[in-house]
């Protein structure tokens, strides 16, 4: 059995690191391995790969030889000694200025890796990085995230939330001045740009919801004492938005895209267009982050099941195989948890990386990220 994951920015999410976020890769480059191998390169872009020698500093050995300081390597690459989603951007700068020739200072911290040349941004996590001559081993996780460096003058203006591709989208979004407005079209009207832009806020719904917008996290006012945050990341020039529901939420994963009125998508035909599901939504239960994550050798799974029901939990990898069945019973209401002790099905012990852990509770499933260390 295979679990079907798609790990891009648009359909599988995840916040792992506390962002809005894509595909996580754990990479590591043994002490003495041979730099010139694939295997031991870590592939970003086209034109990004990060390896080491024996010693010295990592480096892009997809445009220079070796390390150079003076070159600033890895070539091509930015870092700040802060995750994505705090760094301004006249912090990011080499490598070696950003850990202060002590890369051991960074070990278990996030720091933040932008390649100019795609506008991409990744928390890292170092794991290790061997010192001195001891054959340039290094490992870190990291995770594409898309901070944006926002403003509330970013999401102000109108947007339409169509629920799947193709669909028009009968209802309109306005956010000015702190305020969100509400706008609905109805079956019998043709929903064009020409329709949303003969509206005035005086043609929106009664429920006005005040917002709020710090860096790149949104905050709506609900009324009667509810808030609900996102996350947001924009896409083609900012006409395009993605919403992602914090992951203290029920909805973990869930996320919805909009785009301003009157935007034509064949003009982002370079960046794949993601539609809301709303399919894996848990009304059922609630599935928690492991603890400890990352973790050695064993961690604990703990959900939330509203009613009695019966429970499958899967270990898988990222390519979606099967790794352990851990669970597949009935199970009364209440909090539940389980540890998983890093073995496959046959009692094998399994590498480090990341993996997948997917509880199903009826029809519904929720799929969360865990790191193993060794």
């Amino acid at each position: 059995m295979r679990l079907n994951i798609i790990v891009n920015n648009l359909i599988f999410f995840s916040i792992l690191l506390g962002f809005a976020s894509g595909e996580t890769i754990f990479f590591t480059k043994l002490d003495s391995a041979d730099w010139t191998l694939i295997e031991n390169q870590d592939r970003i872009t086209n034109d990004i790969w990060i390896t080491r020698k024996h010693n010295q500093s990592i480096f892009n050995i997809a445009q220079e030889n070796g390390y150079s300081g003076s070159n600033g390597s890895p070539i091509g690459t930015l870092w700040a000694n802060n995750k994505s989603s705090d760094a301004a951007l006249n912090d990011y700068v080499s490598f070696v200025q950003m850990h202060g020739s002590n890369p051991q200072s960074i070990i278990n911290d996030t720091v933040s890796l932008f390649i100019p040349s795609s506008d991409q941004y990744f928390d890292i996590v170092f794991f290790s990085f061997s010192g001195g001559n001891s054959g340039g081993g290094f490992s870190y996780i990291r995770e594409e995230v898309f901070p944006g460096h926002l403003s509330p003058g970013d999401i102000e203006g109108r947007w339409i939330l169509p629920m799947f591709e193709g669909d028009p989208g009968n209802t309109m979004y306005e956010f000015l001045d702190g305020l969100r407005y509400t706008y609905y079209c109805t079956d019998d009207i043709d929903c064009d740009s020409t329709y949303w832009n003969s509206l005035d806020t005086s043609d929106a719904l009664p429920a006005i919801n005040p917002y709020t917008v710090d860096d790149s996290t949104l905050s709506i006012n609900l009324h009667f004492g509810n808030t609900a945050t996102y996350t947001m990341g924009f896409r083609c020039d900012g006409r395009v938005v993605d919403f992602f529901y914090d992951e203290d939420d029920n909805w973990g994963g869930l996320h919805y895209t909009m785009f301003r009125v009157g935007l034509d998508t064949s003009e982002c035909e370079d960046q794949e267009l993601g539609f809301p599901s709303f399919t894996n939504i848990p009304e059922k239960f609630k599935l928690n982050q492991n603890y400890p994550n990352p973790f050695n050798p064993v961690t604990n799974l703990s959900y939330d099941l509203l009613e009695d029901s019966f429970v499958s939990i899967t270990i898988y990898d990222m390519l979606g195989n099967v790794i352990n069945n851990l669970l597949n019973t009935n199970q009364s209401s209440g909090v539940k948890s389980i540890q998983w002790n890093a073995t496959n099905s046959q009692g094998q012990q399994v590498s480090a990386g990341v993996y997948l852990y997917s509880v199903e509770v009826g029809d519904f499933r929720h799929t969360k990220k865990m790191v193993l260390l060794k």
